[in-house]
């Protein structure tokens, strides 16, 4: 008989996930009323082969230095993770942040890895506080240079972030804290260096969208940069699928304070989204379902029957 409570947590998923979607595809129906469609069309239709080999260049960079970054931290905590296991892992986190809406899930990758899974869980919190601070520092950053009359909000918010970069070691100190995770977690070179492959990688992403945007419009790359990151902190809004018609309305906007055209803006957004993060969401699944494969192969080991006295 089925758990009424565990039911009820289900259904309540469901329908979470329901209106998630609703208000993503909503969001997506109000962009795209804002574009020509068969311009859209054409700007799809006229990637040739070299801009194809170039813009997955900037895709494998970003791939890389997010596995790299994964690694170095698991290592870090103690977690005995091969690199075949450090990118089936972060692959599959990918899927596990598109099905579940908001990225929530994504922690569930560390249960593909050897060890404990403690650690696992306490390498995963690092990864989320150094890339937090980052993505949060940048988008000050940017936001000083977009909206020159709120700059006293994001110098508050730079601060902010950096302060609390400082302060992650620290968190050592608190006792509760302090007694699940180990001595070489939370150290300042780790998190220097998590943080720096982060900013590489945001850089790379900004590449691919100023490579893309390029083709058909005109926007110099800190410019770019500037509304890359708010477009890319969309994807975190909680009543959306993975920032889902956020992204696009919002790449609009800020591209559109630079002059490119609705259209290029939308195609861009989505293409970008496509390739960074579904594409390697579907990577992951494939992992998941061979895990499964091997585990289902795997021989039951048979027990002897003792003879009866």
């Amino acid at each position: 008989m089925v758990n009424r409570k565990s039911a009820s947590f289900y259904i309540k998923g469901i329908v979470t996930l329901i209106i998630k979607l609703a208000i993503s595809v909503l969001l997506v129906r109000i962009a795209i009323r804002k574009v020509d469609l068969s311009e859209l069309g054409r700007i799809y239709g006229t990637i040739d082969v070299f801009q194809t080999g170039a813009i997955a260049l900037f895709i494998l960079a970003n791939w890389a230095l997010q596995v790299i970054r994964w690694g170095l931290i698991l290592r870090s905590n103690g977690v005995p993770a091969s690199f075949t296991e450090t990118l089936k892992s972060y692959f599959i986190g990918y899927t596990f942040r598109l099905l579940i809406p908001g990225g929530y899930a994504e922690f569930l990758k560390i249960y593909y890895l050897n060890g404990k899974r403690r650690l696992g869980f306490i390498a995963y919190g690092v990864e989320m506080a150094t890339m937090a601070v980052t993505q949060v520092l940048a988008l000050a950053v940017a936001g000083f240079y977009l909206f020159p009359g709120q700059r006293i909000v994001f110098v508050i918010l730079a601060v902010s972030a950096v302060v609390t970069g400082l302060f992650l070691p620290y968190l050592r100190k608190v006792k509760f804290i302090g007694k699940f995770v180990p001595a070489q977690t939370l150290r300042y070179s780790l998190i220097l260096q998590s943080c720096l492959l982060t900013l590489v990688s945001l850089i790379a992403i900004n590449w691919q969208y100023h490579f893309v945007l390029n083709w058909y419009s005109s926007i110099s790359w800190l410019s770019c940069a500037a509304a890359v990151i708010f477009v890319l902190c969309s994807g975190s809004v909680p009543f959306t699928f993975a920032g889902l018609g956020v992204r696009e309305n919002l790449s609009i906007y800020l591209f559109g304070l630079f002059g490119v055209k609705s259209s290029v803006a939308v195609a861009t957004s989505l293409f970008i989204f496509s390739t960074n993060f579904v594409l390697p969401a579907l990577v992951g699944l494939v992992f998941i379902l061979l895990h499964q494969v091997k585990r289902r192969a795997l021989p039951v080991p048979v027990h002897s029957i003792p003879p009866e006295a």
